[in-house]
């Protein structure tokens, strides 16, 4: 997947996260409640846009952070569409 895509996805996390006052560790916690085996450092690496996020992982955030999908899509470049004109 496109460097700048992962880095927005992650980016909305982020937000998402921090908007909630939580740390990364909080987060964790929330997701290991899920039975997610995502770890503070596959989160970090989330948010920097360095892994790539799977589609049951995407689903976990959205229940958790009960939201609908698009919010994980604002602000990527494939919704910028000026850069298509």
């Amino acid at each position: 997947m496109d460097e700048k895509f992962n880095r927005a996805v992650g980016q909305n996390i982020k937000n998402l996260r921090e908007k909630n006052n939580w740390t990364q560790s909080d987060l964790e916690a929330k997701l290991g409640l899920c039975k997610s085996p995502l770890t503070r450092s596959a989160i970090a690496k989330i948010e920097a846009g360095q892994r790539n996020i799977y589609l049951n992982e995407l689903k976990l955030f959205k229940d958790i952070f009960q939201v609908e999908y698009q919010v994980f899509f604002e602000d990527t470049p494939e919704n910028d569409l000026s850069a298509l004109i």
